[in-house]
């Protein structure tokens, strides 16, 4: 059987089961389903009846296969931060940005400590249709160099406080689904952004807006006022082989 062209791994009917190619009766399909309220699925009700009868709990295919949640939540906007030391923060904020787009969302994007025109991210958003790039914000506060504790200057706490500012605004407002801080965290972690003044911007915002902050060093405070965490960490990568930043994968 195929559910939107993907081959799932069990078959049900609503008298029997079918399991690696054996029959399993269904003793109690009203019972075990409803242990499962918060389930929907296009299936017959008596489908998921036999998968809770039968105890299977981890479905290498769950196509078609939804949780309700709690509805009055679905416009509800949250904290979402991405730190640690591995790849792949930015690049996840950037994918939910483009998501964000295709639904019809009005997204804002600040990229602190990133300055010039290399970056494919911005180079894409850039050249996307009208009907989506009219809903786009993007704002570089940053020079055209990578900054650390050891090079910062005052002119790089100057464009990022200016896109703090910039950014707080758009929040404020309102008016924007999304707002995605990228690397907000190596801002505060460097003091170039006051971390008093974010945190009281995100947990005073509008109820609708949904932001992001991204980069490594997240401080406590801040991942205590998030909904939403991921700890990103690098268990192998090839820049240890000397592969240096590539076009188009690092940036």
């Amino acid at each position: 059987m195929k559910v939107n062209n993907i081959a799932t791994q069990y078959y049900m009917n609503p008298a029997q089961a079918t399991y690696n190619n054996k029959k399993v009766e269904n003793k109690q399909p009203e019972q075990a389903f409803n242990q499962n309220p918060n389930v929907t699925s296009p299936f017959k009700q008596a489908a998921l009846s036999h998968l809770a009868f039968l105890g299977i709990q981890n479905l290498k295919y769950t196509a078609n296969v939804t949780f309700k949640g709690n509805a009055g939540k679905k416009d509800k906007g949250y904290v979402q931060v991405y730190t640690g030391d591995g790849k792949g923060k930015t690049t996840a904020a950037m994918g939910l940005a483009l998501r964000a787009l295709g639904q019809g969302k009005k997204v804002a994007i600040t990229m602190f400590t990133k300055g010039g025109d290399n970056y494919g991210e911005v180079k894409a958003f850039n050249k996307l249709q009208p009907d989506l790039r009219k809903n786009l914000r993007l704002n570089q506060a940053g020079l055209d160099r990578i900054v650390y504790t050891s090079n910062q200057t005052e002119n790089d706490k100057i464009i990022m406080q200016k896109g703090w500012e910039d950014a707080k605004k758009i929040i404020n407002s309102g008016e924007t689904d999304v707002v995605i801080l990228d690397e907000m965290n190596i801002a505060i972690d460097l003091n170039m952004v006051d971390e008093k003044d974010v945190l009281e911007t995100i947990k005073n915002k509008p109820e609708n807006v949904e932001i992001v902050l991204t980069g490594r060093n997240a401080h406590q405070s801040i991942i205590d006022a998030a909904d939403l965490v991921s700890n990103i960490q690098p268990i192998k990568h090839y820049w240890n082989k000397g592969v240096q930043a590539r076009e188009g994968i690092e940036y």
